[in-house]
């Protein structure tokens, strides 16, 4: 038991206080270590170089750890419980501070190695209540829960994971005054090894609020189907279905058209950062293609003319809104769209055809 460490080296600074150790330690033969019973509490740990620092509140970790000792892997074998009840990192420079609340990783898991002298990973972890803020932008969940495998070995890592996060909100100024709200995430099917994918990725009850109110937008649920990235092939997304939409777009009495993230005319324009350099020729920047995008369910979309309160404020259906697949190693390739917009039942207006969005 330790009631107080404080080290210095370096520049970083380590501090501990209140830290109570307990196992037992043997030797399992054929290079082995074997510690099992073990349990580890820290009541604080805290680390701080420049204008960096961690600090980790009541930290405990249960279970037992096998480690060979001939340098096949540098992963022991485990088999534990983790928890920490609040960690909060700062970084003056970045402007960046992080606060995570209930981190439990309830069990991890590294099996035995096998025959590719890897070990299986698996496990659950969980996260409350947290928060992250950096410059202008800020964003908290309530909870996440993600299942946890894959492989680990001396020159291979792969992770998996179906993860759910739940009550996302982010602020930024050019989302508008009042944060946008997502009421859960869900991932399945999360790989990560020399290429990320992923089968699903459902967002569920986004709203984003707007001015005017009108404007907001609500979505009940967007889905991505099959998506991939790497650095050479960029983000590939198989489908975008977009579920339940709703917004308008109005102008207003000073005559200008508002949408959601629009800003009215009166607000002092925000600066502008200077525009990039132009890519350097044969660099056309990240690839990407999507496959296809449907807006399907309850979807609307609203237009009013409060200049002209005479005129007519149709409310158009979306009956139908499918656009066929874009790509950016494609600009010039044909990109097929059927669109049907209902203002009421006994009118429809269709729009259908092939375009190039993204030619020059």
């Amino acid at each position: 038991t330790v009631e107080v460490y404080d080290s210095e080296f370096v520049g970083h600074l380590v501090t501990g206080r209140d830290i109570a150790i307990s196992g037992q330690l043997r030797y399992a033969g054929e290079g082995v270590l074997d510690l099992h019973d073990a349990d580890y509490r820290f009541s604080e740990i805290g680390w701080q170089a420049g204008g960096r620092q961690l600090a980790i509140n009541d930290l405990r970790i249960t279970g037992g750890v096998q480690q060979s000792l001939k340098g096949d892997t540098p992963f022991p074998a485990l088999d534990a419980n983790i928890s920490i009840a609040a960690t909060e990192f700062t970084d003056s420079d970045a402007g960046m501070a992080v606060t995570l609340a209930d981190v439990r990783l309830e069990p991890v898991s590294l099996s035995q190695l096998n025959e590719q002298l890897t070990r299986d990973l698996g496990g659950r972890l969980q996260v409350g209540r947290s928060d992250i803020e950096q410059g202008a932008l800020s964003l908290g969940w309530q909870a996440i829960d993600a299942r946890l495998g894959g492989q680990v070995g001396r020159d291979m890592l792969r992770f998996a994971s179906d993860l759910g996060l739940t009550a996302l909100r982010v602020a930024h100024p050019q989302l508008g005054v009042q944060p946008l709200a997502v009421d859960a995430i869900k991932i399945t099917g999360l790989t990560q090894a020399a290429q990320t994918r992923f089968d699903v990725l459902r967002v569920e009850g986004l709203e984003l609020p707007s001015d005017p109110a009108e404007t907001g937008l609500k979505v009940a649920s967007i889905e991505l189907g099959q998506g991939s990235y790497d650095d050479a092939a960029g983000v590939d997304l198989d489908s975008i279905v977009i579920d339940g939409l709703q917004s308008a777009v109005i102008r207003d009495q000073a005559g200008q058209w508002r949408y959601v993230t629009s800003k009215p005319a009166s607000v002092e324009a925000l600066p502008v950062a200077a525009e990039p350099a132009p890519a350097a020729s044969g660099d056309a920047g990240l690839p990407w293609r999507v496959g296809s995008i449907r807006i399907t369910g309850e979807s609307y979309l609203s237009v009013s003319d409060r200049l002209n309160p005479d005129a007519i404020s149709p409310r158009f259906r979306i009956e139908k809104f499918d656009i066929g697949t874009i790509a950016s190693a494609s600009p010039d390739a044909d990109t097929p769209f059927d669109i049907v917009l209902r203002p009421d039942e006994y009118s429809e207006f269709e729009f259908k055809g092939e375009t190039r969005p993204l030619s020059e």
